[in-house]
C-alpha cells in the first residue's frame, strides 16, 4: 500500500475538492460501443502492483500480494475486493481524451483516507 497520500497531507487537514483525471487514447478498445459509463470504486484489500503477465507469483485476476510482499495471497472476489458504493462515475464517447471524475462522493473518501478512518488502497475504474 502506497500511504503517500497520508504523508503529504496532514491528518487533520479538511479536503475541499477532489479531481481524479484518466488521460486515454485508446478508449474506442476499451468500449463495446461509441459510448459508455466509467465508474470508480474503492478497492478494500491490500494488494501489489503486477507486471502485467498474468503468470504464477504475480498479481492478476486471482492474486492480490506477489510472495515478496507477504504473499501469495487471493483476492476475496476474482478480479478485486472493492466496495460496490459507485463514488463516482462518467459518461463517455470515443472521441474523449480524458475521463474527469469530480464528485462529493469522491472528495468524502479521500477525506476518509486522510483522516485515516479508512485504508487506502487505491481506486478501482
Amino acid at each position: 500500500m502506497n500511504d503517500s497520500i497520508r504523508i503529504a497531507i496532514p491528518t487533520n487537514a479538511t479536503i475541499i475538492e477532489t479531481r481524479f483525471i484518466l488521460y486515454t487514447n485508446t478508449l474506442k478498445d476499451s468500449l463495446n460501443e461509441d459510448s459508455g459509463w466509467v465508474y470508480l470504486y474503492k478497492v478494500t484489500n491490500d494488494w501489489s502492483e503486477g507486471s502485467g503477465s498474468g503468470n504464477i507469483d504475480t498479481v492478476n485476476w486471482i492474486q492480490r500480494l506477489k510472495v515478496e510482499d507477504g504473499g501469495p495471497a487471493d483476492w476475496d472476489n476474482f478480479g478485486g475486493d472493492f466496495s460496490n458504493t459507485i463514488l463516482d462515475s462518467v459518461y463517455v464517447n470515443t472521441n474523449t481524451d480524458s475521463i474527469i471524475f469530480e464528485s462529493d462522493s469522491l472528495t468524502s473518501q479521500v477525506q476518509r483516507w486522510v483522516s485515516r478512518i479508512d485504508s487506502n488502497y487505491g481506486i478501482l475504474v
